[in-house]
C-alpha cells in the first residue's frame, strides 16, 4: 500500500518496496492496483496491470511503463514503475 496523493491527475509516488519468497514461484507475477481515493470506505478501481516475473531479466533494472486496465478492459492509463527482479537461488 502505498501513501495517497490528493487532487493530482498526473500523481509520484516514488515509494520502494521489497517483496521476498523464500520457494520458488512458477507463472508468479507482481500484480498491481490504481484506486481513486475517496472520502468513502470503498475506493473505486481505476486500473490494474500484471507483470509476469518471467518477463523479467534477473538482477536487472528495468524502467518500464505499463498499461493499466480498468473492470471493463478497456486501457485506463499507464503505471510507470521501476523493477528489479532478483531471485533466490
Amino acid at each position: 500500500e502505498t501513501l495517497v496523493v490528493e487532487n493530482n491527475l498526473n500523481p509520484e509516488w516514488n515509494e520502494k518496496f521489497i517483496w521476498k519468497a523464500d520457494y520458488a514461484i512458477d507463472h508468479a507475477e507482481i500484480r498491481a492496483f490504481v484506486l481513486d481515493y475517496t472520502d468513502q470506505v470503498h475506493h473505486p478501481l481505476m486500473g490494474m496491470c500484471d507483470i509476469p516475473l518471467s518477463h523479467l531479466p534477473e538482477d536487472t533494472w528495468v524502467d518500464e511503463s505499463y498499461d493499466l486496465i480498468n473492470r471493463n478492459s478497456d486501457k485506463a492509463g499507464t503505471l510507470h514503475l521501476r523493477i528489479l527482479y532478483s531471485p533466490k537461488n
